[in-house]
């Protein structure tokens, strides 16, 4: 919402996909155009707009036209919104730029305003003649050489096979999550500035969209550097995230979760949520990947589990089961499914 003024989702039994994209596309190259005049630099040079590969998430797939209209529409009827990637290191001219064009008309579409959101720039406008409002995003990311990083498209994308099977793309990265949890196991952390000593479940590794992939705990050592234990349990030191070293490439990534140095095919599987339960499936023992499931049906129901849809349990629940299936069902074994069904229903007597 900007005031008094909501985005609408693209339905596209209603409007036709081969007339929006251009209309859209359009305004993004008028606007494009005026910030280099501008500035000096576009948003996105001409081989990056040609590429589309300043599109994330599903917008990628929206705008390819080598997907037909008709197979598009078969797996996705409706586009929210619109993720476009930025260079961080132009937010400051960024931020400017939008306040000076709000009110504004690019093409056939007007800016009613925008608001910045954890990384990105959130804007919403008005497409005159078929009377939307559209919401296109502008994530802040890293860029190289006039483009975003490997890092930055992964940790944003949406694959078109995830899509085809009605996954959204952030269950792919909560399955990278997931991964870690072949290191779950008790430990004791020595906890705050007095170190108490303090019995939880704890993985070696965190994983974060923005960030990427850090140790997340140290081994505490006694005094000739033997690796403490109390109460049988190993004891740690949690690794402050301003102290950490993220990893953001990903065959190294992949050799932290996996153990093992990837494949070429490897690394393709692990850019989608599909192709990362085939490498469970893979490369997990039977133990490891009971707890992954487990670990996977946290994230979606545990405490603080974050709602996809905003005051819409029964679309929430819909959407967490066809990834949580499509999981279980490529892994095909056993798990406590009583217990995840059971937490599944309490967090949603409280959405």
């Amino acid at each position: 919402m900007i005031g008094d003024k909501g985005a609408d989702r693209i339905d596209l039994s209603k409007i036709n996909r081969d007339t929006i994209v251009p209309k859209i596309e359009k305004t993004l190259d008028i606007v494009n155009n005026t910030f280099k005049k501008k500035y000096g630099l576009p948003l996105w040079s001409g081989e990056l707009f040609k590429s589309k590969k300043y599109l994330s998430g599903s917008a990628f797939h929206f705008f390819n036209r080598a997907i037909p209209t008709p197979e598009f529409t078969k797996y996705k009827n409706t586009v929210g919104d619109i993720d476009t990637q930025v260079d961080k290191m132009e937010e400051k001219n960024i931020e400017t730029f939008l306040k000076s064009i709000t009110g504004h008309k690019f093409g056939e579409a007007e800016l009613i305003g925008f608001k910045k959101s954890a990384g990105q720039f959130i804007t919403l406008w008005h497409f005159l003649s078929m009377d939307i409002n559209i919401q296109i995003d502008m994530e802040l990311v890293d860029f190289e050489h006039g483009k975003p990083t490997q890092w930055s498209m992964f940790s944003h994308s949406s694959a078109w096979n995830d899509i085809a099977s009605g996954i959204k793309g952030v269950f792919h990265k909560y399955l990278i999550r997931a991964f870690s949890s072949k290191t779950l196991r008790d430990i004791i952390i020595l906890k705050g500035k007095k170190e108490v000593p303090t019995k939880t479940k704890a993985t070696d590794l965190a994983f974060s969209v923005t960030a990427g992939l850090r140790i997340k705990i140290t081994p505490a050592l006694d005094a000739v550097g033997k690796h403490m234990m109390m109460d049988g349990l190993h004891v740690y030191r949690e690794i402050p995230t301003n102290q950490s070293n993220y990893v953001t490439d990903l065959a190294v990534m992949f050799e932290m979760l996996f153990d093992r140095t990837p494949s070429k095919h490897d690394i393709e599987m692990f850019d989608s949520f599909v192709g990362g339960a085939e490498l469970v499936k893979k490369y997990f023992n039977h133990s490891d990947q009971v707890r992954l499931i487990g670990s996977f049906a946290y994230t979606l129901w545990g405490k603080g589990a974050q709602g996809i849809y905003r005051g819409d349990a029964e679309k929430d629940n819909v959407e967490k089961m066809i990834a949580f299936l499509k999981l279980t069902d490529t892994i095909g074994v056993s798990y406590d499914k009583h217990s995840i069904d059971t937490m599944r229903a309490e967090y949603y007597k409280s959405y």
